[in-house]
């Protein structure tokens, strides 16, 4: 008897440790998709210069994107981007979606020319 109550409580914890965790995760606050993307265009900003630098100057140089930059919104960006792999493809030049999303977001927080429009391509 001592051996299936031993079982039994070990059971509950188990049990009880499975539902902690569940409802922890679950009371989390969740970040908006927005304010990620933000972050992590933040966070990686020199991986996301170097991709707007390669796949854009694989074609042209920067000072077509650099003209814009501060002037169009987001939905314009995504209108040039996707138009641009399309481009790119018969070049060779693979943009893919996560890239396109990725240039999308770093080129829409830019305000001003900084590091990606002071070198030329």
């Amino acid at each position: 008897m001592k051996m299936k109550n031993g079982w039994m409580a070990f059971g509950i914890i188990i049990c009880a440790l499975c539902c902690i965790s569940f409802v922890s995760a679950e009371t989390q606050p969740q970040t908006p998709a927005t304010d990620q993307a933000q972050t992590n265009v933040s966070s990686n900003q020199p991986d996301h210069e170097a991709l707007v630098k390669e796949k854009c100057a694989a074609c042209h140089g920067l000072k077509k994107v650099c003209s814009e930059i501060g002037k169009i919104d987001k939905a314009e960006w995504e209108k040039i981007i996707t138009r641009m792999a399309e481009r790119g493809q018969k070049k060779n030049i693979i943009i893919d979606a996560d890239q396109q999303k990725t240039m999308v977001e770093y080129l829409t927080t830019l305000q001003d020319k900084t590091s990606l429009c002071t070198t030329k391509k």
